[in-house]
């Protein structure tokens, strides 16, 4: 019960960072979307790379980002997300 506690709380400070960023959303095509650049500064990841052959891996440590242009699956830090819309390119 204590490791859950711990988890639960680490989960709760997690999603307090995320509300209190800035995520700067663009309109696109009528669909709100996040820069690849705003979820590398979230994660602490190099950023002013450019995307090469549709896509985007951005890495530091332990910590990694993965964007293929026109698929809506990412995945961030190794675990796979599917996302609402495709990413897309500006």
């Amino acid at each position: 019960m204590r490791a859950l506690s711990r988890i639960l709380f680490l989960l709760v400070i997690g999603v307090a960072q995320a509300a209190d960023f800035d995520w700067e959303v663009q309109r696109f095509s009528g669909r709100d979307y996040v820069s690849a650049k705003k979820l590398a500064e979230f994660y602490n990841l190099p950023r002013g790379l450019s995307p090469a052959n549709k896509s985007l891996s951005l890495a530091r440590g332990r910590r990694s980002l993965l964007l293929i242009l026109g698929s809506r699956e990412a995945e961030i830090n190794g675990v796979k997300y599917v996302m609402s819309f495709p990413v897309v390119e500006e």
